[in-house]
């Protein structure tokens, strides 16, 4: 791709290479993005059942109060309507489901990993989890509240489309809350291509100018943009990037998690706000 994928400039660098894979750099706008991209047969290995049982055993007996905690706060900052109609695009585990459930909403999730999506299936019925992606049209009846985007729409191969479904999937004046990394933050400066967040499953890097634009293109109006500050324990954080194969530094994190052994538990899966290199959107439908 000679030109970006967002404001269509011609002033495209290649940076350096992720895995395979070369990443791509605008200079006008500063959106970054993998071209070409990993295929689905590369993507399904990615998000295998060990995707998703890798996240949760690093973390250990910590996993679910991480999730809890994260999604609670989240939950406190979006002006959501009561006994709202709620739709979660990547759903995971469930943990946000769960959360949004506890507060009176009706849930609705989409999950591209089948484990995943056969976990939420089980938890709150079948009828309420579709196992694939948003372009899918699941429930097609329903008009929602809210739509949620956690650490997500830098997975998708055409995040401005994704923007333009949820639109049209929202009622007036409804919100969608996104999470995504943030390539303008200073642990990006700092760690450039070692940072964590360059992964081959990342498709598209995103800073608060380019989700702006994006978000403007889609015609929705930002309520609230800032730095997303994860509670996170060590042991789930040293645990991720020691199992990153990519990882061209990896060695000081395995160093690192040999340490922490010798720590007691209770100290390893403290919750801690941790700056972590990502940011927190929540837009209105205009």
């Amino acid at each position: 791709m000679d030109f970006c994928y967002l404001c269509h400039s011609s002033e495209v660098i290649h940076r350096f290479d992720i895995g395979h894979y070369p990443l791509l750099h605008c200079k006008a706008c500063g959106l970054e993005w993998l071209c070409p991209q990993p295929d689905d047969a590369v993507l399904g290995e990615i998000y295998s059942s060990q995707y998703h049982e890798n996240r949760m055993q690093s973390a250990g007996v910590g996993y679910s109060a991480m999730k809890e905690k994260t999604f609670k706060n989240i939950l406190s900052e979006a002006n959501i309507p009561p006994q709202a109609t709620v739709l979660d695009v990547g759903c995971a585990e469930g943990d946000l489901l769960r959360v949004l459930q506890g507060a009176g909403h009706r849930v609705y999730g989409i999950e591209y990993s089948s484990y995943a999506a056969g976990l939420c299936a089980k938890e709150f019925g079948h009828d309420k989890i579709h196992c694939g992606e948003l372009k899918d049209a699941p429930f097609p009846d329903i008009i929602f509240d809210a739509i949620f985007l956690m650490d997500v729409l830098e997975h998708t191969r055409d995040p401005l489309n994704v923007l333009k479904d949820v639109h049209r999937r929202l009622k007036p004046n409804g919100i969608v809350v996104l999470s995504l990394p943030n390539v303008a933050s200073l642990s990006r400066r700092l760690m450039h291509k070692t940072w964590p967040h360059y992964l081959i499953e990342h498709l598209f890097y995103f800073s608060p100018k380019t989700i702006a634009l994006a978000l403007q293109q889609t015609e929705f109006r930002i309520m609230l943009q800032k730095p997303f500050n994860k509670p996170l324990s060590l042991d789930y954080l040293t645990g991720l990037l020691v199992e990153r194969p990519e990882r061209s530094i990896r060695f000081i994190w395995r160093s690192l998690r040999a340490v922490l052994k010798w720590f007691p538990k209770a100290m390893t899966q403290k919750l801690l706000y941790l700056p972590c290199g990502q940011m927190l959107i929540m837009a209105k439908k205009g």
